[in-house]
């Protein structure tokens, strides 16, 4: 064994060694790595250590195909397209009853994956039917082995008869191209050098196997790495004659960390990548290490927030870029997800070319949308939404009186219908057709309607892999949305280049050959890194002992107890690699589930290493060295931040004094813009005028409060600002409305409740033959939304509408009074109170009033919370119109509650002068000090009257620290 101090002086002494036994110093040496990342990264070791000619980096997979293609081609045998293995599985278990009950088991949709992976791994050890029908260990096995030995002969049948090649015939081809010496590239390398080790297919190691007999081979052995047991069928073990250069072990220096919980330790892990970089590290030596893709999401936003460039070689699933989101929503639309929803989430997608398809005016009226596909009545289908649409917007013609209002729901009517006609003429049609023809349709569906992005790239290039061939069973667009479902989500979102200057985010196995300054390393958890041991679900470790009854014969298939191995030879990779610093994160707390973690024992192993001695659980706690903090969303030190906000909360957290925390609020420009705006409104309390205020005149209406100005509002629209002053002033000064509810699997005017309300109102004109009336009518509206909405569910439609039915007569037992609600035209709510009411709810039983609610909460109760404003407002005008009410009744479904205005108004009044105080001098809660008329809780701001009767002058007075800005200025 010859010592190195670095990867590329082995690989170059390596090199060199099996080109002295060839005798030739420019013979062609292949080093082969297990995957082309580390070929990439032992590519770039090599070139630190000079020149070399005639050197390929290649896998065990691309020489296996690389060998096999010739003969193959003899033979007119072709590669097996993708997802073909799939889609025959799914329509074998369809269409035979004699796979026994397993097979029965086998037909739910969530099983297919699990079976295709099985079936995959089987035909990669080269398991024959046979061998699965010797497996006779007990019942539970011998129904397994029998199904997937069914499975596997109907499989090669099929292949058989479209000219597919199957792993056995590829193993032989290879083999074939080996023993012959066939003219191929893969056979021109006289000459080889393995680099790092990990486990193979049974086919592909046989192949290898053969492959580096018949050639010198030297190996190159990574610290750590080398010293575990050789990877079962690895290249190690396919080589065992190969000579060994040893790479030299570092000693890098070790920090192990304990972070909150996974979320933040993402966050701390960019932190430290951000301190190197500070340090002089460059970005292309540093490499952040993920366990599993679970955080990458996070991950990803941390680094754009902090502005650091990264090469993703593990990440996130494709399915999660915006252009696998389009064409899945797409093909949904044919595979019978076609709801309002639905449509909503397509249609709204930013990179949408809509005007490039559907003409300049295809966007107008598009912030409408919403509204429109919620309140049209539709649920699914899209002819039965575009249907609705027509119906919708004949009802608002005939309803609307604003004829401006009326244009712009006309053009949004017209622009959405086009949109969504032209969307669904180029979205492929719903006719059974093989996966090929799928890809191709889908792939100029995407070209069609998504710009030219790196995300489209990579589904276009995954859609031409697919597209290659027709061959297999035809599928229809459910079965077609669910594969390529499963695509996406196996295809890992890979971006940028190992060519570029960025950090690189690998997983651990991907290591091998490189060397990297500063090793980032999250999810050192017991159950995340290392994973506990599992069993497959179909491939049980029982079934694998029977198939593998010969030892001497292993087909080399994954058992639980292969798990602990792997795990420890994926740490010994990170190790390996780490030059400078190996940061190692420990997280206490599962976010989601809020339980404890333990520290997994791969961790543990190198506190062991490190310290000489094996730690405790109490001991190794207490030397995790803290970062990060739950309470605390920034840094201490701004250096430490992750973008301007950030940066900004640490220097005003860091600052001694007011005014230099108001100097630091001034240099950022958002914050220094809102002080502004704040300095301007205490000059304006004042009764001053500023000019700072005029660059947010655009932003807010400068109009008075809506019912100040001498137009009267509606009794609800008066107690919505008495209960909730913010969403006053959103909806009512700045028009900015709560987007339409899009429901899910059910009607939309029955979950919004609009349609019991619209039956109730329409039939309480008498009380003669209630309960009958409400339900003929709401059978008939029932009935008619169902109809439009597209609605199927004919059980779960029948069970809702009985409940409603018994609401509606339990309503009429009730007594509730009959004919239309009192009218209020201007009429003042108190003498005192420049407020006004028009409309009206209530009915008038003898002297008194009566509300109905359709629901029992809306009731008032006698040690209850609800304050029914708007009826105390009601009231009120009437009273001070000198009709004063002797009673106040309110009618719910299960009860009847009576009270009185002087038992409920004083209260009522009194929250009503204390918002009128306050919105008259423009303040709606969020800018008004908190200590004054109003609280804050879950529901919103509300009045309450124990927080004192201080007037807002006297309390500014009083208060006058308060205002930080007018103190600092």
């Amino acid at each position: 064994m010859k010592g190195n101090d670095a990867i590329g002086a082995a690989l170059a002494a390596a090199i060199a060694h099996v080109r002295q036994e060839l005798g030739d110093p420019t013979a062609s040496v292949a080093v082969v790595t297990p995957s082309r990342v580390n070929a990439n990264l032992a590519r770039r070791e090599l070139a630190f250590a000079g020149p070399f000619i005639r050197v390929a980096f290649v896998t065990p997979a691309q020489l296996h195909a690389e060998l096999a293609e010739p003969r193959l081609r003899q033979l007119g045998l072709q590669s097996e397209p993708p997802g073909w293995l799939r889609a025959t599985a799914k329509r074998l278990i369809e269409e035979r009853d004699d796979l026994g009950p397993y097979g029965l088991a086998m037909r739910d949709q969530g099983w297919l994956p699990a079976l295709t992976a099985a079936l995959t791994a089987l035909e990669n050890a080269l398991v024959l039917p046979a061998d699965l029908r010797a497996a006779t260990a007990d019942p539970d096995v011998e129904q397994r082995a029998s199904l997937l030995a069914a499975l596997l002969e109907a499989i090669d049948g099929a292949r058989a008869e479209a000219g597919l090649a199957s792993p056995a015939q590829i193993a032989q081809a290879a083999c074939h191209s080996v023993v012959e010496s066939a003219p191929v590239p893969a056979n021109t390398h006289r000459a080889c050098v393995l680099l790092g080790d990990a486990r193979m297919p049974r086919a592909v190691s046989g192949t290898m196997v053969a492959y580096l007999k018949r050639r010198p081979v030297a190996r190159v052995d990574l610290p750590h790495v080398a010293e575990l047991p050789p990877a079962v069928r690895g290249l190690t073990a396919a080589a065992p004659h190969a000579t060994s250069f040893a790479v030299a072990p570092l000693d890098p220096k070790v920090h192990l960390v304990r972070t909150p919980d996974p979320m933040r330790e993402v966050t701390e892990a960019v932190r430290e990548v951000q301190s190197a970089v500070a340090e002089g590290v460059p970005y292309d030596r540093i490499a952040l290490v993920l366990p599993d893709a679970a955080e990458a999401v996070t991950l990803r936003e941390a680094l754009e927030r902090a502005g650091i460039p990264a090469t993703w070689q593990t990440g996130p699933a494709l399915a999660s870029a915006p252009a696998a989101r389009f064409v899945l929503h797409a093909l949904g639309l044919r595979a019978g997800e076609d709801s309002v929803r639905a449509w909503y989430e397509l249609l709204r997608l930013p990179l949408l070319r809509l005007r490039a398809n559907a003409g300049e005016t295809v966007a107008r009226g598009r912030g409408r949308w919403r509204g429109l596909l919620a309140k049209c009545g539709a649920y699914r289908g899209s002819e039965t939404i575009l249907a609705a649409l027509d119906a919708y917007q004949a009802e608002r013609a005939r309803g609307e009186e604003d004829a401006e209002r009326l244009q712009k729901d006309a053009e949004a009517f017209d622009s959405l219908r086009t949109a969504m006609r032209r969307i669904l003429g180029d979205v492929p049609d719903a006719e059974p057709k093989p996966l090929g023809r799928w890809a191709r349709e889908l792939r100029t569906f995407l070209r069609t309607w998504w710009p030219l992005t790196p995300d489209q790239r990579a589904v276009d290039r995954l859609l031409e892999a697919w597209s290659r061939s027709d061959v297999g069973p035809a599928m229809g667009p459910h079965e077609a949305h669910a594969t390529f479902s499963e695509a996406f989500e196996a295809t890992v979102h890979l971006r940028g280049s190992l060519k570029d200057a960025a950090v690189r985010v690998l997983s651990p196995m991907q290591l091998i050959g490189g060397r990297f300054d500063r090793v980032l390393v999250t999810g050192m958890n017991q159950g995340r890194f290392p994973r506990d041991p599992s069993a497959d679900p179909i491939l049980t470790d029982a079934l694998i002992d029977a198939i593998a009854a010969d030892p001497t014969d292993d087909p080399g298939l994954f058992r639980s107890a292969d798990r602990i191995p792997l795990e420890r030879r994926r740490f010994a990779s990170i190790r390996s690699a780490a030059t400078g610093t190996l940061w190692c994160s420990v997280p206490r707390l599962d976010l989601a589930g809020g339980r404890p973690l333990l520290p997994g024992a791969l961790v543990m192993d190198l506190a062991e290493a490190t310290t000489g001695e094996r730690p405790t659980f109490g001991t190794f706690e207490a030397a995790l060295e803290k970062r990060g903090s739950r309470s605390q969303t920034f840094p201490a030190d701004p250096a430490h931040a992750l973008g301007s906000a950030e940066h900004l909360l640490a220097r005003v957290h860091q600052a001694s004094t007011r005014d230099a925390a108001l100097a630091a609020l001034a240099d950022h420009p958002r914050s220094r813009r809102l002080l502004r705006l704040h300095r301007a409104m205490g000059r304006l309390a004042a009764g001053e005028r500023s000019v700072d205020l005029r660059p947010y005149a655009g932003f807010v209406q400068s109009a008075p409060c809506p019912g100040l100005d001498g137009a009267p509002l509606t009794p609800r629209e008066l107690a919505r600002l008495v209960e909730n002053p913010m969403a006053f002033f959103f909806t009512k000064v700045l028009g900015a409305y709560r987007p339409a509810a899009l429901y899910e699997g059910w009607l939309p005017d029955v979950a919004s409740g609009r349609l019991e309300r619209e039956v109730v109102l329409a039939e309480l004109t008498t009380s003669e033959g209630l309960a009958e009336r409400f339900v003929t009518a709401f059978d008939a509206r029932f009935e008619a939304q169902a109809e439009r909405a597209g609605y199927d569910g004919a059980e779960t439609l029948e069970r809702v509408a009985d409940g409603i039915r018994r609401r509606l007569r339990s309503l009429a037992e009730q007594g509730p009074s009959g004919g239309p609600a009192v009218e209020l035209d201007g009429a003042r709510v108190a003498g005192d109170l420049p407020w006004t009411l028009r409309g009206g709810y209530a009915r008038r039983v003898g002297s008194g009033l009566q509300w109905i609610e359709l629901y029992d909460k809306a009731v008032p109760r006698p040690k209850s919370k609800v304050r029914p404003h708007a009826a105390l407002f009601e009231a009120s005008a009437h009273a001070t119109a000198g009709d004063e009410p002797s009673t106040l009744e309110w009618v719910g479904a299960h009860e009847k509650v009576e009270g009185s205005l002087g038992q409920h108004g004083a209260a009522a009044i009194e929250a009503l002068s204390a918002v009128t105080a306050l919105v008259t001098e423009h303040l709606y809660g969020g800018f008004a000090p908190s200590g004054v008329r109003l609280k804050s809780d879950a529901r919103g701001t509300k009045w309450d009257p124990e927080l004192g009767e201080a007037s807002l002058a006297e309390w500014t007075e009083a208060n006058p620290e308060a205002n930080p800005v007018e103190a600092g200025r």
